[in-house]
This record gives C-alpha cells, sequence and structure tokens, in this order.
C-alpha cells in the first residue's frame, strides 16, 4: 500500500472507532442494566397507579384518550430527600464537557449509551426510563421508594460516569498516537491497529497527456490564447 498524508478527519474517525472497539463490551453491559432497570421501574410504576387509582388497566387507555388522564411515558426517577425530591442519577457536566463527548463517541455509542441518558438544563446527564406504552400521568410518577432499585439507579450512575471517563481518557491517548503518524506509512510502522482503519489511498492519474498536446499548452500559455472568432455562416 503506497502511503499518503494522514488529515485530521481521518485521526478523528481512527480514534472514535477504536474507542467504540474498546468500550464495547461495557457499552453493552450498561444497555443491559438500563433495559432491566427500566423493566423494574415501570413495573412498580404500573403496581402504584393501580393502588393510587384503584382503575382496572384495560381503562387507561381510554382515559387517555378522551383527556381525563395526561399520557406518559418517559420519566427521570427521583427519590425523597430530607427536605424534597432529589434526582437519583445525576452527572453533572459542562457545555464544552458535553460537546467534547460528542465528539469523541461513534453512532453506535450514543445510541445504546444515550439511549438512557439525557441532557437537561445545562448539559447534566439524567437517566431517562421510557415504558414500552403510553400511561396516564400520576403525581410523584417519578419517585421511586424501593431501596433495591434506588441502589441499581445509584450503581448504575457511578458505572455510566466511569465510562465516560474511560472514553475521554482512551480517546485523548489514542489521539496523541495518530497526531504523531503524520503519514499511512508512519502509522502502519507504528500504529497498526490504528493503520487497518485508514481509508484506501487517493486515487492518482497515472495517464500523461501526449506530448504534442503538453508542448501546445505550454505555448499558448507563452503567447496567450486568441479570441474565439464566431464561425462563419454557411
Amino acid at each position: 500500500m503506497k502511503s499518503f498524508p494522514i488529515t485530521k478527519e481521518m485521526r478523528a474517525d481512527i480514534a472514535q472507532r477504536l474507542t467504540a472497539k474498546a468500550v464495547a463490551a461495557e457499552v453493552d453491559a450498561i444497555d443491559k442494566d438500563a433495559k432491566r432497570i427500566n423493566k423494574e421501574f415501570w413495573k412498580q410504576y404500573e403496581q402504584k397507579l393501580r393502588a393510587a387509582s384503584g382503575i382496572p388497566a384495560t381503562k387507561w387507555a381510554n382515559l387517555i384518550q378522551i383527556g381525563m388522564a395526561t399520557r406518559t411515558i418517559q420519566e427521570s426517577p427521583r427519590k425523597q430527600g430530607k427536605d424534597r425530591p432529589q434526582t437519583i442519577f445525576l452527572i453533572p457536566m459542562h457545555r464544552q464537557q458535553s460537546e467534547t463527548l460528542h465528539e469523541q463517541i461513534t453512532s453506535q455509542v450514543k445510541a445504546k449509551l444515550f439511549n438512557w441518558v439525557m441532557q437537561k438544563y445545562d448539559h447534566n446527564l439524567r437517566l431517562k426510563l421510557t415504558a414500552d406504552k403510553a400511561l396516564p400521568g400520576m403525581t410523584g410518577s417519578d419517585m421511586v421508594d424501593d431501596p433495591a432499585l434506588i441502589a441499581d439507579i445509584e450503581a448504575l450512575q457511578i458505572r455510566i460516569k466511569n465510562l465516560l471517563g474511560a472514553i475521554d481518557t482512551f480517546y485523548s491517548q489514542t489521539w496523541t498516537v495518530l497526531h504523531s503518524c503524520r503519514t499511512a506509512k508512519q502509522m502502519r510502522e507504528l500504529f497498526p491497529e490504528g493503520a487497518k482503519l485508514l481509508p484506501e489511498p487517493p486515487a492518482t492519474n497515472t495517464n500523461l497527456a501526449p506530448t504534442e498536446l503538453a508542448a501546445s499548452v505550454t505555448e499558448m500559455l507563452r503567447k496567450g490564447v486568441p479570441p474565439i472568432e464566431p464561425a462563419k455562416a454557411a
């Protein structure tokens, strides 16, 4: 394979793809854990809804349809604090951190990770739990009072926070290595794993212009191209 210069865009693409590969197992594990938490949260939600309303589940869709109940499908869970309810899952982030994170991860990682995490207000990350069907909204519906579920959500927060830190570290280190490679040849020698993800080398035109045509173009450059005369009428 012939060598060619490596652009900033090539480095960014390779760094993203290698980062996705490095964190794939943990992203899959978090996705699986979040699905379990999501299922349990909505199970408890429905139990509280039945107990509080006394209305059978078969009537819920109709109540929403006729406007007697608000529709909910997504919640960010909270728990009761000493003085007031507080978010169980919250990872504070600055705007720059948020923007950098989205530059570092591929669409595949975003699809799995950010299916469970949403940005609110000043880019803080919160858990986003989504029901598989519309349910009647209930005051305090985002409140969790099951200690086991609260512990699971808090543990998930720690895992995701650690993952985001690992993504930032791995991407930065990978970028440093890639930045030291100016050509494809250098990357193949220094960092073969990265070189495997390089695009095909740019095509080069090997067809040389005929000698006579080259000479003609050169002569026109020297003399200048004369005005083109309009064609004479037949």
